[in-house]
């Protein structure tokens, strides 16, 4: 990697420090890279995500920084399959090392200068270098950040591109951050909503590791009085019964391996040494960032076992 000074990696340092106090996506899209434009001294820049659609994978236009939102849309709509920048960092994704690609990489000046991509499209915007960056989370981008700078200014230097490669991953696990929150926050409106209709008093909602991750108070009595022992609420995970966490583990695994799921989803959990039954549903959720987490409901045996599926369904 190319030699940075002082004040580059003061520069990535900010980012990084930018990124993660960002509460929001818009947030963090409107002051990191606003940000990182101006580190990379770029004119304009556009956030793009990418939606995979079975094996084919389609381009939504999120955001442009001094650039016309228009234009980002007909990308979208009508040039991104002539893009070779683009193009090239989603076909050589697998085997890059590096996650940033600038127009000077990939086509000749004398190519590009006749193409029809940068005759039609890009040269009325005034934008002749391009750098692409890759937002990865996993085994494929979610997103890409294109910087621009006209035709009378320099390329993207070694240093620059060093810097997009180290900027990238804040702007990443921020993302990964902001998403994470918003689906737990809506996670907790849900069991909120399940709680007020009277269905179940006793919910919690346990990680790929089977360790809580919310436990509401209903679930936290429910289980010390079960088993005598210290609290949910401080992440005990001996609280929750061994029998539940197997019947969790042998849901997860089903899910992992594409297994029939029936006869996982719902049961009766039999309490010992008492005659205590306790009503049983569970549903596999994804947390946001490939990994399967288990809700779980619990119900008294006096209680009407009706369940929810429209509002459980939700959380997958």
């Amino acid at each position: 990697m190319q030699d940075l000074s002082t004040s580059d990696l003061n520069q990535v340092l900010e980012i990084g420090q930018i990124s993660i106090g960002c509460d929001t996506i818009d947030d963090l899209h409107d002051a990191a890279i606003t940000r990182m434009q101006k580190a990379l001294r770029a004119d304009t820049s556009v956030m793009i995500n990418i939606l995979r659609e079975g094996q084919s994978v389609r381009f939504k236009a999120h955001k442009a920084f001094d650039h016309p939102d228009s234009e980002m849309r007909r990308w979208c709509a009508q040039y991104q399959q002539q893009d070779p920048f683009v193009n090239c960092y989603i076909n050589e994704f697998k085997t890059r090392s590096s996650n940033v690609i600038v127009s000077n990489q990939v086509v000749r000046d004398r190519e590009y200068q006749v193409s029809k991509f940068y005759n039609e499209f890009l040269r009325p915007m005034s934008i002749y270098h391009v750098m692409v960056v890759g937002l990865c989370a996993g085994n494929f981008p979610f997103g890409l950040i294109g910087f621009h700078r006209p035709k009378n200014a320099p390329a993207f230097s070694d240093r620059e591109i060093a810097m997009a490669e180290l900027m990238s991953p804040h702007i990443v696990a921020a993302n990964q951050k902001v998403r994470v929150s918003n689906m737990m926050g809506e996670r907790e409106q849900l069991i909120e909503m399940l709680v007020s209709d009277g269905l179940y008093n006793s919910i919690l909602l346990l990680d790929e590791n089977l360790t809580p991750l919310y436990v509401n108070q209903g679930a936290s009595e429910l289980l010390e009085s079960i088993n005598r022992c210290m609290s949910m609420r401080q992440n005990q995970k001996a609280a929750v019964p061994p029998a539940l966490l197997d019947r969790c583990r042998k849901l997860l695994s089903a899910v992992e391996q594409k297994a029939d799921t029936e006869g996982l989803l719902e049961f009766d959990l039999k309490v010992s040494p008492s005659s205590r039954t306790i009503g049983v549903s569970l549903r596999p959720v994804e947390n946001g960032v490939g990994k399967m987490q288990v809700m779980v409901c619990l119900r008294s045996a006096e209680t009407e076992p009706a369940f929810n599926h429209n509002t459980i369904k939700r959380f997958g």
